[in-house]
């Protein structure tokens, strides 16, 4: 079963993604840790932009009490480090 996950989005410069899309991916991810209650995930991002729609998810995700430990990062390193932690 998959416990860890780091998403690497550090090469991504540019999205473009509505609102009702960010809540979509946020409830169906919700409904995903059900199954899954236990992820520790690691989101990389360092582009500005695209951080603040990340933000924008997990902080949808917080509401909809998801319980998966996901965090964000600026580097694969740091990722690293804390999933490993």
């Amino acid at each position: 079963m998959v416990r860890t996950s780091i998403w690497d989005m550090s090469r991504i410069t540019q999205l473009t993604i509505e609102f009702g899309e960010i809540e979509y991916a946020a409830a169906f991810d919700k409904g995903a840790s059900t199954s899954k209650a236990s992820l520790k995930g690691a989101i990389v991002v360092p582009d500005s932009h695209v951080r603040q729609l990340v933000e924008t998810y997990l902080s949808i995700s917080n509401e909809l009490d998801n319980g998966w430990d996901t965090r964000l990062f600026d580097n694969i390193e740091s990722a690293r480090k804390w999933i490993e932690s």
